[in-house]
């Protein structure tokens, strides 16, 4: 998923020259789709607006209202309707399928609380990465 929330966006070394990590744009969010289809296929990209609690997000992109203008753009990079419908919300909705396929067939399994080591991903930089605190006596 896509986030719009500036400072993620703009995590080194996307930072726009001249502005801060407050600042990003509806290109960049473009931009972001057009790396993750192209590293990861059509099918694992999707939005994740963060309108629900960012302080921040990018110009042209304030609000819902401004989709189509995102959808504009993509058309006019060579996305074609059907990895448009992919990442509007057939992703998702597969994702969310397997995922209560999952929880049905480990319904009568525990689950798992051991927290990722916070350089398990392999990521050569990953300073933008948000952690959250681990649980009392759960320290890494």
């Amino acid at each position: 998923m896509v986030g719009f929330y500036t400072k993620y966006i703009n995590c080194p070394p996307s930072l726009i020259a001249g502005t801060n990590d407050s600042y990003a744009n509806l290109t960049q969010i473009a931009d972001n789709l057009d790396h993750i289809k192209n590293v990861c296929g059509e099918d694992c990209v999707g939005l994740g607006s963060d309108f629900d609690g960012a302080d921040t997000v990018p110009e042209g992109l304030e609000d819902v209202s401004k989709f189509p203008d995102l959808i504009v753009e993509l058309l006019n990079r060579g996305w074609t309707d059907d990895q448009i419908k992919k990442l509007l919300g057939e992703n998702i909705l597969r994702v969310f399928k397997g995922v209560e396929d999952t929880r049905d067939k480990l319904s009568k399994r525990l689950p798992d609380e051991s927290s990722m080591p916070r350089d398990s991903g392999g990521e050569a930089n990953n300073t933008c990465r948000t952690y959250v605190h681990n649980p009392p006596g759960r320290e890494q």
